[in-house]
């Protein structure tokens, strides 16, 4: 038996250790950018990272700067074979144990020089790919994070053609829906697909949502981020701030509105508890609105009951009293 053989099992044993109380996420395109600081990130609060990268190079790197709670997984999301290969790899890691979560990262657009097929490719069905492969991997309920774009409502509220809105924006969109909509769909986009691309994955996600609700699917937008790719277009934010920055230790008036708003809702849920009294203290309580207002107006109308607001308005506050008070009670 050679040397690094033998130093290989004992490493293998502590990490199947190691992994049997963590979290199991296998995030795309986790070698930079966003998914490089989610992965991190991840690491860091003691969940197992299987970072997918399209690079090897690029991967080892990334892993070597996370830490022991990561290992490279080689995909390429634009590739069947690639993605069927990395979820062998990934099964095989963990052993009998399930995914928590899959993070569909990885991204294309026009900073990295392809046109709209390599972006549709990577940032629709690349997605689609990887769902099928490691749905079967994951956990009851397991977690399925899209990484989407504010470029996706963007192209919704450009584009003139309402078919293609009804289908992207519908929430009951069929697979084959969505991919009809994609070649008249760039016609449409200013960006070359980029935005067609983000706004048929929340198509998608909307339709995994439908048809496996014994998991939950969602899709975020990470904002206007420094990354390689939209650096060049002015992004300033970093991918990672100090996690100081991003919990700070509530203030003592932050702490004073957070305990305000639970009496509020503490009273709110007492005040439901009967309907009938409810609906006879809304129409008292209607009435005193219209008393307080009326010492600060020349004329006081009754409170319109289709309406969220008041048909007479007086201060802010005793409007905003009158509008929550009667259109939660009616």
């Amino acid at each position: 038996m050679s040397a690094s053989a033998t130093t290989a099992q004992p490493q293998q044993l502590l990490l199947a250790v190691r992994l049997v109380d963590m979290k199991h996420i296998f995030v795309t395109g986790g070698n930079d950018g966003i998914g490089f600081a989610l992965c991190k990130q991840l690491a860091a609060d003691g969940h197992f990272v299987y970072l997918g990268s399209r690079s090897a190079e690029k991967g080892v790197a990334a892993v070597a700067a996370i830490g022991e709670n990561a290992t490279l997984v080689v995909c390429d999301v634009t590739s069947d074979a690639s993605v069927a290969a990395a979820a062998a790899a990934v099964q095989g890691l963990l052993g009998g144990a399930k995914l928590y979560g899959i993070v569909n990262n990885a991204g294309t657009g026009l900073a990295h020089g392809g046109g709209a097929e390599l972006i549709l490719n990577t940032n629709l069905h690349g997605p689609k790919r990887v769902t099928d492969a490691f749905l079967p991997l994951l956990d009851t309920p397991g977690r399925v994070v899209m990484v989407g774009s504010g470029a996706g409502p963007g192209f919704i509220k450009g584009c003139t053609d309402a078919a293609i809105k009804r289908v992207l924006i519908g929430g009951d969109a069929t697979w084959g829906q969505i991919v009809g909509t994609l070649e008249a769909g760039v016609a449409h986009d200013r960006m070359q697909g980029y935005g067609l691309s983000k706004a048929a994955l929340c198509a998608y996600t909307m339709l995994l949502a439908r048809t496996h609700p014994q998991h939950v699917f969602g899709i975020c937008s990470p904002g206007f981020i420094a990354t390689k790719m939209a650096a060049q277009y002015g992004a300033k934010k970093p991918c990672a701030a100090p996690r100081a920055a991003r919990l700070p230790a509530p203030t003592a008036r932050a702490t004073a509105l957070r305990r305000r708003s639970e009496r509020t809702r503490a009273h709110r849920h007492s005040l439901a508890s009967g309907p009938r009294r409810a609906r006879s203290r809304s129409r008292s309580a209607s009435s005193r609105c219209l008393r307080r207002r009326a010492a600060g107006t020349t004329a006081a109308t009754a409170c319109d009951r289709r309406s969220t607001s008041c048909a007479t308005r007086a201060s802010p506050r005793t409007t905003a009293w009158c509008r929550r008070r009667f259109w939660r009670e009616w």
